[in-house]
């Protein structure tokens, strides 16, 4: 049986990405995908508009369908590095709903999981715009300042905390976890 996008019955608080490809077949393609996707996102009304990411110089963007649920604060050294912040924010969407405008840049560097990690940002100004991971490679996460939006929800989840900077507290309910997610 293939599990749905959506919360977690089994394990509240967490986000389910389900099985990528096969659960937009299962579903009847993107509309049906963006409708589950919709619903997960706490109710917002559909139609309620595309949101779009774009990099400092406006040449790499990404078209959205809105705000997503699965939002994550990491605070690994990389992610550090790689946001030039104390750590980085991700809005993670299926693939399938996004559309990338413009030609990206990739870096691709090991994670201390023994995954993979690419990160693609623009070759002009050098801003991240988003990034993949192999452990969910149907998923794709949104650099949250890219998007702009002071009305975007805030991280649901916190990963790699045991290098997080001392004064950073996240607000809400949050999901915290020394290192990432299980």
């Amino acid at each position: 049986m293939i599990e749905e996008p959506g919360f977690s019955r089994e394990r509240p608080g967490f986000f389910v990405f389900g099985g990528g490809r096969s659960v937009v077949r299962a579903l009847g393609g993107k509309q049906a995908i963006a409708r589950v996707w919709q619903t997960a996102r706490l109710g917002t009304p559909r139609g309620a508009g595309l949101m779009r990411a774009q990099c400092q110089c406006g040449r790499l963007t990404v078209e959205l369908p809105g705000p997503s649920p699965a939002v994550v604060a990491c605070h690994c050294i990389a992610c550090q590095r790689r946001s030039g912040s104390p750590f980085g924010v991700l809005a993670y969407y299926p693939e399938e709903l996004l559309t990338v405008g413009g030609e990206g840049k990739r870096f691709e560097r090991a994670t201390d999981e023994g995954n993979r990690f690419e990160t693609v940002f623009c070759p002009e100004c050098g801003s991240t715009v988003y990034a993949r991971t192999v452990k969910h490679p149907s998923m794709i996460g949104v650099a949250v300042g890219a998007i702009a939006d002071r009305a975007f929800p805030a991280p649901v989840r916190s990963v790699w905390e045991e290098s997080m900077h001392h004064w950073v507290t996240l607000p809400g309910e949050v999901q915290h976890f020394a290192k990432g997610r299980v």
